[in-house]
């Protein structure tokens, strides 16, 4: 179960188990009533002030976000430092 500490991280998650799931961006975003440009930004890790401010609330008191994907999403590799993910298509 990974601990998400940075935006970036929760947008590895997220984009693995979309990807895993084998979503595509498009009907993950109508899925979800979000824009498909939302759902990238979430993904890139590129955080709201929201999202930033909420990751420094936690981090000031302590507290750790655990994530459990689906098992069938398997291990997730978090990324250490803030660099953008590559870009990935899922084939329905």
């Amino acid at each position: 179960m990974p601990i998400v500490k940075t935006p970036n991280q929760l947008g590895a998650v997220v984009r693995t188990a979309r990807t895993v799931m084998r979503l595509p961006a498009a009907d993950f975003a109508a899925m979800t009533g979000i824009s498909r440009v939302l759902l990238r930004k979430l993904e890139q890790g590129n955080a709201t002030t929201a999202l930033k401010k909420l990751f420094t609330v936690l981090d000031e008191l302590g507290i750790q976000m655990h994530l459990e994907p689906p098992s069938r999403v398997g291990p997730i590799e978090l990324p250490i430092n803030e660099e953008k993910p590559k870009r990935t298509r899922v084939t329905p």
